[in-house]
C-alpha cells in the first residue's frame, strides 16, 4: 500500500506512520517545511512539502496513493486566534476528501471524542451524538471536521471515521502525557472528580485501530478508539499503581470545578491572554467522555491493552516503574 499520513510529526501519526512503515508500505507524509521531524528519525517515508489547509499542496501530496491517513489537527485551548483552527482542522478535512477523491484513494479521517460530545456517565457507542453547544474552539471545529467527514461519507466518497479517547504513552508531550508522567513521578495528592469518567486507549492501540478500519473497515464506517471507559479514581488509581505510588487521596468534585469555572470566567481581563485558556480547560475538566470500544472489538478484531497494562508499560518506558 501506498500511504499519505498527514500529523505525522506529532504524537499519533509518528506512532501510525511507524506502524505503516513496518508493516512493509510505503509512508509519505505531509509537513510544512518549517516542520520538526524528529519524530520520523527512524521510520523509512517520504516528505511532500504543503499544508493541511492547502487543497492545492495537498491534492499533490496524495498523487498515486492508495490511502490518505489524516492525522493533523490543531488542538489549543483559548486560541487567540481561533481562524487558524478553523483552517487545519475543518478545512483541512474538506482538503483531505478533495485530495484523497481525486488519487481515488481511501481516506481515514481521525477525529475524537470531544467531536462527539460529553457523554454523563452512561457508556455510549457509535450511536450517540450529544449535539451540545461546544464548550472550546477545538470542541466546536473537530466537530464541524467530523460532520464533513460524515457528509462526504454520505454522499458516495470512500471515508472512515476513527474516534480516539484519551491518547496515552511515552514521548506525549500534551498537556495529558504531561499529567500522567508528573503523578507518575511526583507524589501528588491532588486529584478530581472521582466519579467521572473519561476513555482511554494507548497510542500504538490507536494507530492500529487506524490501520485496521483501512484494511477491514467499511466506506462510511465510524469507530471508538476507547480501549475502556474508566471513572478518574480508577485512572489516578492505575497511574499510582504503575509508578509505585499512593494515588490522590484529596479531589475536587463537579462543585468546586463550576465554582472555580465561574471564577475564571470574572477575572479573564486580569488572566489577559490566559484567561480564555484557563476558562475552556475548567469547562473540559467538568466533563465526561464515557465510550466503547467494543465495534471495533467485534467488527475488525482490535484488541487494546487495558489501562493498567498500558500504564505499567509506560511507567517502565519513563524509568518510573514502581
Amino acid at each position: 500500500m501506498r500511504a499519505l499520513v498527514t500529523g505525522a510529526t506529532g504524537f499519533l501519526g509518528s506512532h501510525l506512520a511507524t506502524r505503516l512503515a513496518s508493516d512493509g508500505h510505503s509512508v509519505r507524509v505531509l509537513a510544512r517545511s518549517t516542520s520538526d521531524l524528529s519524530r520520523l528519525a527512524d521510520v523509512d517515508h517520504e516528505v511532500a512539502i504543503g499544508d493541511v489547509s492547502d487543497v492545492s499542496s495537498f491534492r499533490q501530496a496524495a498523487g498515486g496513493v492508495d490511502a490518505v491517513f489524516h492525522c493533523a489537527a490543531m488542538y489549543e485551548m483559548g486560541p487567540a486566534d481561533p481562524s487558524s483552527m478553523d483552517a487545519v482542522n475543518i478545512g483541512g478535512v474538506h482538503a483531505a476528501i478533495e485530495a484523497a477523491a481525486e488519487a481515488g484513494a481511501v481516506l481515514v479521517h481521525v477525529s475524537s471524542v470531544t467531536a462527539i460530545g460529553p457523554t454523563g456517565t452512561v457508556v455510549r457507542d457509535e450511536s450517540f451524538w450529544a449535539g451540545n453547544e461546544p464548550l472550546t474552539h477545538y470542541e466546536r471545529t473537530k466537530r464541524a471536521g467530523h460532520l464533513v467527514a460524515r457528509r462526504a461519507a454520505a454522499d458516495g466518497a470512500d471515508v472512515r471515521i476513527v474516534s480516539p479517547g484519551g491518547i496515552y504513552g511515552p514521548g506525549d508531550v500534551s498537556t495529558l502525557g504531561r499529567m500522567i508522567e508528573r503523578y507518575m513521578t511526583t507524589p501528588s495528592p491532588i486529584g478530581w472528580r472521582p466519579d467521572g469518567m473519561q476513555s482511554a486507549v494507548n497510542v500504538d492501540d490507536a494507530a492500529d485501530l487506524i490501520v485496521k478500519v483501512f484494511e477491514r473497515g467499511a466506506p462510511g464506517e465510524e469507530y471508538l478508539a476507547c480501549a475502556q471507559a474508566v471513572t478518574f479514581a480508577e485512572w489516578f488509581a492505575e497511574i499510582a499503581a504503575a509508578a509505585g505510588r499512593r494515588p490522590p487521596f484529596l479531589n475536587m468534585g463537579d462543585r468546586t470545578l463550576r465554582v472555580a469555572a465561574r471564577v475564571a470566567r470574572a477575572v479573564k481581563p486580569v488572566l489577559g491572554q490566559r484567561g480564555p485558556m484557563v476558562s475552556e480547560y475548567l469547562a473540559t475538566m467538568g466533563c465526561d467522555y464515557a465510550f466503547s470500544g467494543d465495534k471495533a472489538r467485534t467488527e475488525l478484531g482490535w484488541k487494546p491493552v487495558d489501562l493498567a497494562d498500558g500504564m505499567r508499560a509506560y511507567a517502565a518506558a519513563i524509568g518510573a516503574a514502581g
